[in-house]
């Protein structure tokens, strides 16, 4: 699948579809871009992540408003959208853990393709928050649980996060 943001902030996927991930409300494969109408305007960055667990191919896609708000759709199986669920969404959605945060970047990684993926945001002020698959800790909760909200990773780096890799 793959997507894209035009020079007027508007967003347009296409391609596979199976999970919902290009967010037209259904899980029709397309082979033209498609305006996703709800985020039709001030659209700033998009990632498509995801991974192939031997039988399905479980992508996902976040999105990014010039307001700071993140949208999301597709496989959410270990919470990576980080919408307080684990069902998949095939209709772009914002992602409320994030309410009252102002997000600068987005992030997306399908490591551990099996068992989903995990999610990064950085906040203007320096922040890094992390949602998902967490079972080798790679969320940085001192912990190896899986979450499906959005959670502050603490550390001497709060405040001052500029970039995150996820692999």
């Amino acid at each position: 699948m793959a997507a894209a943001v035009d020079t007027d902030g508007q967003l347009y996927t296409w391609g596979y579809n199976n999970l919902g991930q290009l967010g037209l409300g259904n899980t029709t494969q397309f082979s033209s871009p498609q305006l996703i109408t709800n985020l039709a305007t001030s659209t700033v960055d998009v990632i498509v992540r995801g991974g192939y667990d031997g039988a399905t191919f479980r992508p996902w896609t976040l999105a990014l408003k010039a307001d700071g708000t993140v949208w999301g759709a597709g496989d959410n199986s270990s919470g990576q959208l980080g919408m307080g669920d684990t069902a998949f969404k095939n209709t772009f959605q914002i992602v409320s853990s994030l309410n009252g945060i102002n997000v600068a970047k987005i992030y997306g990684s399908a490591a551990d393709s099996a068992t989903g993926g995990f999610s990064a945001v950085v906040s203007t002020d320096g922040n890094a928050y992390m949602s998902g698959y967490n079972g080798n800790g790679q969320l940085g909760l001192n912990d190896t649980t899986n979450r499906n909200t959005f959670q502050l990773v603490t550390g001497s780096f709060a405040g001052k996060v500029t970039k995150m890799v996820l692999i």
